[in-house]
């Protein structure tokens, strides 16, 4: 069993019409990385903030050479080389739904991602909420658009860990992802583990670590875990 994480950068945060463009993953027990950028099908939907947040300009995604769907396989091909790889992610329904919709739209069988997925925001917001007298008061943890965690550095407070590498892209995104799910799940940084991890704990200082079965249909992925998120938020 291995656990992945992975971040996936886009086009936008509309399922329905936005394309992913690129998408990082790192082994959290060994910190093997994995990066692959691709083109989108449609410019014209493009998000101007989400360019903002990706740092891709138009011309940079013109000119990228690798579709949707090679992009799709090398990650498919690295993730074959994991036994059981689950994936990890913050607000992971978002980049499940972007490779569901990835899969559906070039013709890949979604039998070939994981099943499993963890996703780092529930994990945060339940260890910040029994924590919250340590963290400072002036500053927000962000992730599409939201405030999960009004605290200023509570990551580097709590977990100490440096802020999310720059610039920030799905490789980065993945890094982060992967460094606070190790420090606050297997109490160690990223890659420094010697042996591979065999189980889930189901409870890290009593917060309970949720796996989410992969639902065939990216849209219930992102509906679902969405609502029960919203439900969870400090």
């Amino acid at each position: 069993m291995a656990y992945i994480a992975l971040d996936v950068e886009a086009t936008g945060l509309d399922i329905h019409k936005n394309e992913m463009v690129s998408v990082g993953a790192v082994d959290i027990e060994t910190g093997k990385r994995f990066y692959v950028e691709c083109k989108p099908d449609n410019f014209d939907s493009i998000d101007d903030q989400a360019l903002k947040v990706n740092g891709f300009t138009i011309e940079q995604l013109r000119n990228i050479k690798s579709t949707k769907k090679e992009a799709l396989e090398a990650l498919i091909s690295f993730l074959a080389g994991f036994d059981e790889p689950i994936i990890v992610g913050y607000y992971v329904s978002f980049d499940v739904a972007m490779l569901y919709a990835a899969a559906e739209a070039t013709g890949i069988d979604i039998g070939s991602l994981p099943k499993k997925c963890i996703d780092d925001a529930e994990i945060v917001v339940k260890e910040f909420y029994h924590k919250s007298r340590v963290i400072p008061q002036n500053a927000v943890i962000k992730r599409g658009g939201q405030d999960y965690v009004r605290a200023s550095q509570a990551l580097t407070v709590l977990l100490n860990m440096e802020n999310e590498p720059k610039p920030h892209n799905a490789l980065n995104g993945a890094i982060y992802s992967g460094e606070i799910f190790s420090r606050i799940v297997m109490h160690k940084p990223l890659g420094s583990s010697t042996s591979p991890n065999k189980e889930i704990p189901q409870t890290v200082n009593g917060v309970d670590i949720s796996v989410w079965d992969y639902l065939r249909n990216c849209r219930e992925v992102a509906s679902e875990y969405k609502s029960k998120f919203d439900s969870n938020i400090i």
